[in-house]
């Protein structure tokens, strides 16, 4: 899976969270003012209700023509539908339209509701006007078989839903501004976790590139407890491999300078044959580049079979050998007491082989000198006087 950066671990995670938190919040609030508002307007229309009833009653017992004529009336002006349905679901009288072309409302929720005994209420659409009504309907007789009558008035909700769709708009631009702020914090927030250890990865790199770095300054952010504790231990991390840095390279130089400075020539060699180092005594001897020998065969470099075939024998059986080579400088010769070492790491392993090679050539020639110069005085002694 791919890596992504931290900053954008934190900052979707907080934009989703507030966004779903003004969700939650909106739907509740909106669905409370909904509410709110239906159950003001059922109670206004069960007050509208109450004062009918006895009107009503007294006109089921004279006249349905009348109460026809009543409903119509009073319907217009209250600007509110007025019914009455009998027990078996038929209108007996309504403001609106003619009840014996109305359909059975015995299966309506809230007639049903009426005819238990209790005020009933419900929100649905109207075939008839065309639009989303609240009906609320309550009994308002009882003949002597126990049938009841109910009355059902009814108001349109057009009005609720238009305040309803203004508060709606007013939450929908409330919660953009309130996206957009929480955006802007829950980058700042997460920009402020994220960049102090970014930078701390910056000084790692460099640390790890060997580039000596300031130290990290929790004084410069505004960090938790734990990134400066980490901070603090990245510091002392960081002073003591700059320090042994600072060790290694000195004791690297100090060795340069005594290898350099030797007299003898001196190869060091890999467990592959590669030259690791080599002193520019060496360099002459064999007429090489310093500079570019390092990494390249040392069979190939030093073409001379003996020297060749003891380092081979040094890397196979890892003990130290020593003889004399001789090698030839175009037409001169040069004798060469050769020593080799193995080279081995901290666990003891070999890992390649040191060569030290001593030009013997002066003393061997003096030597000889000595020699035939003590030959001929012996000689000359043992000679007699004539």
């Amino acid at each position: 899976m791919k890596n992504i950066r931290l900053l954008w671990h934190i900052f979707p995670a907080i934009l989703l969270i507030t966004l779903a938190a003004m969700g939650l919040v909106s739907w509740y609030g909106t669905s409370a003012i909904k509410n709110f508002y239906y159950q003001q307007m059922t109670g206004d229309i069960e007050v509208r209700a109450q004062l009918l009833q006895p009107e009503i009653n007294r006109l089921l017992v004279q006249s349905l023509e009348k109460l026809q004529l009543f409903c119509r009336r009073v319907g217009r002006k209250a600007t509110t539908r007025i019914s009455v349905i009998a027990s078996d679901g038929l209108v007996l009288a309504d403001s609106n339209e003619d009840p014996a072309k109305m359909d059975n409302h015995g299966n309506r929720p809230e007639i049903q509701t009426g005819m238990s005994g209790q005020v009933g209420s419900s929100i649905r659409f109207s075939k008839t006007l065309g639009h989303n009504r609240l009906y609320v309907a309550l009994p308002v007789s009882k003949n002597e078989l126990g049938n009841k009558t109910v009355l059902r008035l009814s108001l349109p909700v057009t009005a609720i839903e238009d305040v309803l769709g203004k508060i709606h708009q007013k939450i929908i631009i409330g919660i953009i501004g309130v996206v957009l702020f929480a955006t802007l914090i829950a980058y700042i927030v997460a920009r402020s976790i994220s960049f102090p250890l970014e930078t701390l990865q910056k000084k790692a790199e460099k640390l790890a590139s060997g580039t000596l770095m300031r130290p990290f300054n929790v004084s410069d952010y505004r960090v938790s407890s734990e990134m400066a504790s980490l901070a603090t231990s990245f510091n002392s991390m960081a002073a003591e491999v700059q320090a042994r840095i600072q060790t290694i390279s000195r004791k690297n130089n100090e060795l340069e300078a005594v290898f350099s400075s030797m007299s003898d020539p001196v190869i060091a060699i890999d467990s592959e044959e590669q030259i690791i180092r080599i002193n520019r005594a060496a360099a002459t001897l064999f007429n090489l580049d310093l500079q570019k020998v390092t990494g390249l065969s040392f069979s190939g470099l030093v073409r001379n079979h003996e020297i060749q075939e003891l380092a081979a024998l040094v890397l196979e059986h890892n003990e130290t050998v020593q003889e004399e080579v001789t090698i030839f400088e175009g037409i001169k010769e040069k004798q060469l007491r050769t020593r080799m070492t193995p080279l081995l790491d901290a666990t003891g392993n070999s890992i390649g082989a040191l060569i030290v090679m001593t030009d013997m050539t002066r003393i061997y020639r003096l030597e000889n000198m000595r020699r035939d110069f003590a030959a001929n005085v012996s000689h000359e002694l043992k000679t007699p006087i004539t």
